[in-house]
């Protein structure tokens, strides 16, 4: 069976590009049950398949499709797949499979991986997005006869690896690695579940830029309370060659569905140190939003810089929230005043007068 496609054969008034092509074949041994079958994609357009599904959608979604459809016309595939099965066990292999966009350089994806009934392997997967990197191996064990899975997972990003092993046994996922990452999660008989999530300087490079972060925390979800989380410590700091303010943030608070505290917020810098706390409450009714307060109040213990905000945003019509309705129906009332707050910190001549004091009032 062999499609060809020809819709992008001529890319522009020089090129002639080769037809995007679709071959699957197969074989079936009678008396076996042994079914096995290959398919390969060369230079197919994603394009070109969902025009294809569009032809099968009724005219109401067809249309709505249409936005999808323009999103993807610069992605081509290429690939190869096989698989094989005697209904008692199965085979995949997927030696390369490539996700690419043809109109703009290094922004591709690369995935090969194959398994059975009781293991997967992704041998890679790489994705490229300008200047960011990820490159990811892993694989998935299932115990016959049980439940359990065993996992392994091994990421490069940025140049910066990353090991993490895991396993989900008796109702409990458990995840351990690298930089203290520890994640327990125990799944009750009741829908409900509740854990730990731990990580200790954990570093993140994008843009020449490090972020540097731990977490300490707990959690609980239940279809009645909603979700429940209380940090015990969140830091997260910037490290950038380019910049010498080196950021810092870090507060301790909890949470739930109606909202958040946060009991201690400390933000420093080479020009101040800020400390105060935060309130954030959150009303849903009938699952529409009705009102979101937000209280932020922050001063430094040796400085006169001072922030604070006092911000509210009601939904007194109580409409579905949605791209029209937020900017027209939802009313914000608020104020957010700051008192010497040093602009050293993005100006490049520095000067101990470079301040800003500034209060702002809304409303409408």
């Amino acid at each position: 069976f062999e499609i060809s496609d020809y819709t992008n054969v001529f890319g522009d008034q020089t090129t002639i590009n080769d037809p995007g092509n679709i071959y699957l074949d197969g074989s079936y041994i009678f008396g076996t049950n042994y079914i096995q079958t290959g398919i390969t994609f060369t230079n197919f357009y994603l394009y070109s398949i969902l025009n294809t599904v569009k032809q099968l959608l009724p005219l109401d979604k067809a249309n709505n499709f249409m936005s999808v459809i323009n999103f993807s016309k610069p992605y081509v595939l290429a690939g190869e797949g096989y698989f094989s099965t005697d209904f008692n066990s199965i085979s995949y292999n997927l030696p390369y499979f490539v996700f690419a966009d043809s109109q703009k350089d290094n922004h591709a994806a690369f995935i090969s991986l194959n398994g059975n009934e009781t293991s997967i392997f992704l041998d890679k997967f790489n994705l490229i997005l300008g200047e960011f990197a990820f490159d990811t191996t892993a694989s998935v064990d299932f115990m016959p006869g049980t439940n359990d899975i065993f996992f392994i997972l091994d990421v490069i990003s940025s140049a910066v690896p990353y090991h993490f092993t895991g396993s989900f046994m008796s109702s409990i996922l458990s995840i351990s690695g690298d930089y203290g990452t520890s994640i327990e999660v125990l799944f009750n008989e009741d829908k409900t579940f509740e854990g730990i999530f731990l990580f200790d300087n954990f570093p993140l490079i994008f843009n020449n830029t490090t972020i540097i972060s731990s977490l300490d925390s707990s959690f609980r979800y239940s279809e009645e309370q909603g979700p429940e989380f209380v940090i015990n410590k969140f830091e997260l700091e910037e490290s950038d060659p380019n910049i010498s303010i080196n950021p810092r943030l870090s507060f301790i608070g909890s949470g739930t569905k109606y909202g958040a505290q946060l009991k201690s917020i400390v933000y420093s810098d080479v020009y101040s140190s800020l400390q105060g706390s935060s309130d954030i409450t959150l009303n849903i009714n009938n699952d529409i939003f009705d009102s979101l307060g937000i209280i932020l109040s922050m001063e430094s213990p040796f400085l006169e810089e001072r922030i604070n905000v006092d911000l509210s945003v009601t939904n007194p019509e109580q409409l579905l929230l949605n791209s029209d309705t937020i900017f027209n129906s939802l009313y914000m009332n608020g104020i957010i005043e700051i008192s010497h707050f040093s602009l050293n910190r993005f100006t490049t001549v520095k000067n101990d007068n470079n301040e800003l004091n500034a209060s702002l009032y809304l409303s409408g």
